[in-house]
């Protein structure tokens, strides 16, 4: 914000603009928007350059956000980023379906018809899209043997689209990310999980989900705009108390050493995990973009996770087409190492169509 000489109370009064008073909404405002367009457009690393597909991904984001602003992006936004606006006779409603007994069917159901209407849903969609949540959220209850559901709570920072049912608050995103968590803390505990590394983390539900669980954690979010912008202003909104880096310029580790292993959450730009130290991360995880860039890209993330990460997993469409790159991933086209170790590979549950994959990388 430009220097001036009139106290900040008064700039409010004068301008009607009582947000300036607000830190947290004060350094996530416009001007922030800018600087980190700015820090992305100026980085001249290829790594750090959109695909084609997600040149126009990222132009529908810029609409969305411009278009409903960001109180709204989990009902915008947030559907491009593994949030599905379900219709009858999705996969995802029969398989779900098949994890869970009839009763449980026919009370989501029956819930799901008694639902008053939503008038943001077209009228023949919210019930497959209520229903839906309905039956994800019993499937997320069956696993939940630690009960961690105790423990979270879906944000009401951009305006999630929730379903209601016996006092409690359902989301799509929520459950996901529980149902990964498991994936995850299944196979190798979050107990000894300190560090974790997401690459195209979207807006951030997934950290939001693992930061809840454990507050020790440290989670860096490496992204492209307008995601990385969407993901620091919720995160650093939704845990207003915690330590944040900010993404910005710094051309080695050690200018940001303290700062990066102070923070909770850490933002940066893709190029800069080349100045990271090895081994940096317990953890790293990918949900579902690497389908969205290209070969080099794909191969140069896979190098970094090797050099930075003890752990890997990721979730991704078994055959991932992007007609704007001419690409086409089938499973076994991940350039995964030789000397990664496959803890499991199996299809996912409720998304079907996609697989899950946990690595131990980097070995020797």
């Amino acid at each position: 914000m430009a220097q001036i000489l009139i106290p900040i109370d008064e700039i409010a009064g004068l301008l009607n603009w009582p947000e300036v008073l607000d830190d947290v909404k004060r350094m996530n405002g416009f001007n922030e928007l800018i600087r980190l367009f700015n820090l992305y457009a100026n980085e001249k690393n290829s790594v750090s350059k959109s695909s084609n597909c997600w040149v126009l991904l990222a132009a529908k984001n810029c609409d969305q956000l411009l278009e409903h602003g960001y109180n709204n992006f989990k009902r915008t936004i947030g559907h491009n980023y593994f949030n599905f606006l379900v219709q009858k006779g999705d996969a995802q409603i029969q398989a779900v379906e098949s994890l869970l007994s009839e009763d449980i069917i026919e009370s989501c159901r029956n819930t799901a018809l008694s639902i008053p209407h939503d008038p943001t849903f077209p009228a023949n969609e919210q019930f497959s899209y209520n229903y839906f949540v309905l039956l994800l959220w019993e499937y997320a209850k069956k696993i939940d043997t630690k009960r961690y559901l105790d423990r979270l709570e879906e944000p009401r920072e951009g305006n999630p689209l929730l379903v209601f049912s016996n006092g409690k608050s359902m989301s799509q995103d929520l459950a996901n990310s529980l149902i990964e968590y498991y994936s995850i803390d299944n196979a190798i505990s979050f107990k000894n999980i300190n560090t974790v590394l997401e690459i195209g983390s979207g807006y951030g539900r997934n950290a939001h989900v693992i930061l809840t669980l454990n507050p020790k954690a440290r989670v860096v979010l490496v992204d492209i705009m307008p995601a990385l912008y969407i993901a620091q202003r919720y995160l650093s909104s939704v845990f207003h108390d915690r330590n944040i880096f900010r993404a910005r310029n710094f051309d080695s580790y050690e200018e940001v050493r303290d700062e990066i292993e102070r923070a909770s959450i850490v933002f940066l730009l893709p190029h800069q995990l080349t100045l990271l130290p090895d081994k940096q991360f317990d953890l790293c995880i990918n949900i579902s973009s690497f389908g969205e860039m290209n070969l080099d890209q794909i191969q140069w993330y896979f190098e970094q996770i090797n050099r930075l990460g003890s752990y890997f997993y990721m979730k991704q469409w078994d055959l991932s087409k992007n007609p704007f790159d001419g690409l086409v991933l089938h499973k076994n086209d991940y350039p995964c190492l030789e000397n990664w170790q496959e803890i499991y590979s199996r299809n996912c549950a409720v998304q079907n169509e996609f697989f899950e994959t946990l690595y131990q990388v980097n070995l020797t």
